[in-house]
């Protein structure tokens, strides 16, 4: 088995604490205490703590079921659709609504302070929403959603009601928000 190189160490403790403890709350030490490496190794690899923000944003959008659920064309798209946002909901109740979407945390928490995570952020936010809209586009397709629905559109005001709902179920540590989300968003909008 491979070994897992001191950055890979660093990036994988550094989502799971800034998703833990947010970016603010989060020393160099804590994230190389969790990575189990020196602290000096730190720099070695990162400039700071914004740099190493970045890595970790790649690192959530890889190891997230975004891409996989909503790239299995085996399925109906709104029913990809529907269980990608199932699994997301269930890792935040999981979680007791202390982990929401580590993009979200970090557009709230630094992204007025640091344009290298703000870029990062944008452009995440923007192939997300652009898988969202391809798996609508599919579902325009097979006659699941209306052939005049702008897909671009309803993919944005999903992905913004959806961080809205991560916000406000973390807020008051339960999930009325995300059935309100499901219960517009399905059983609603995309009926």
């Amino acid at each position: 088995m491979a070994r897992t190189n001191v950055r890979e160490k660093l990036i994988a403790a550094g989502l799971d604490v800034f998703h833990t403890q947010g970016f603010h709350g989060t020393s160099v030490q804590d994230i190389t205490s969790a990575a189990g490496v020196p602290k000096g190794s730190f720099y070695n690899h990162f400039d700071g703590k914004e740099a190493l923000a970045v890595a970790t944003i790649h690192l959530y959008l890889s190891e997230s079921p975004v891409q996989v659920l909503l790239d299995d064309s085996a399925g109906a798209p709104l029913d990809r659709l529907r269980e990608h946002f199932d699994v997301l909901a269930q890792r935040l109740v999981d979680s007791e609504f202390t982990r929401g979407c580590i993009m979200g945390n970090f557009a709230n928490e630094i992204a007025d302070h640091s344009e290298p995570v703000r870029a990062t952020l944008t452009a995440a936010f923007d192939a997300w929403t652009n898988l969202i809209a391809a798996v609508l586009a599919e579902a325009q397709e097979v006659g699941a959603l209306s052939a005049d629905t702008n897909t671009s559109d309803l993919a944005n005001f999903i992905v913004n009601s959806w961080e809205g709902a991560l916000t406000r179920a973390r807020a008051t540590k339960n999930a009325q928000s995300l059935r309100s989300f499901f219960d517009i968003t399905f059983g609603v909008m995309l009926r």
